[in-house]
């Protein structure tokens, strides 16, 4: 998804991701802050010690289902994401699942998940952040070759534009109300 999104886009983007994901290449940005919960300097999602529109790029992979309360994470993501920036999003195959189970506490068999979620993750996005575009990709992973999905949560009529001429079938408006 991000090499046909076009790495050379985020050129002097300023950028923050939450976990060790290697989706993306920090030198692809301008600058880049790796936040690890529990680690020094590590930012709890859920209260993100940040100004708002901080980064243009926002990285959250495999972390949401992570968190007590993921209706404050995502108010967090999307305030420290820039006016013209992208959030990208990625929980554990939201499309297996019918509905999402919240247990309302980490689950140490489940790797401390509070929640798996499931097809109705959009009408979750929808409550959390009525008036946010989210839009679904769905792609296969150039090195596994299992079929994956990730969230992108664009801040601007242009970044929608750009991630909808780029990635054409393969991004669908997954909630909320396209931008302009």
């Amino acid at each position: 998804m991000f090499n046909r999104l076009g790495p050379g886009h985020f050129a002097g983007w300023s950028a923050i991701q939450f976990s060790p994901d290697p989706t993306v290449d920090p030198d692809w940005f301008g600058t880049f802050e790796l936040s690890i919960y529990g680690e020094p300097g590590g930012v709890d999602i859920q209260a993100i010690d940040r100004p708002d529109g901080a980064y243009e790029y926002v990285g959250c992979s495999h972390v949401l289902e992570h968190v007590g309360d993921d209706r404050a994470a995502l108010r967090e993501l999307l305030r420290i994401t820039a006016g013209r920036g992208l959030l990208y999003l990625s929980i554990p195959d939201p499309f297996a699942e019918a509905v999402t189970r919240d247990w309302g506490f980490p689950k140490p068999e489940k790797h401390g998940h509070w929640r798996v979620y499931g097809r109705d993750v959009a009408s979750r996005f929808e409550r959390y952040v009525p008036d946010q575009p989210v839009l679904a990709y769905r792609g296969t992973d150039p090195v596994t070759g299992v079929s994956t999905g990730a969230f992108l949560l664009p801040k601007s009529t242009e970044c929608y534009r750009w991630i909808r001429d780029r990635l054409g079938a393969d991004v669908e408006l997954f909630s909320g109300p396209p931008p302009g």
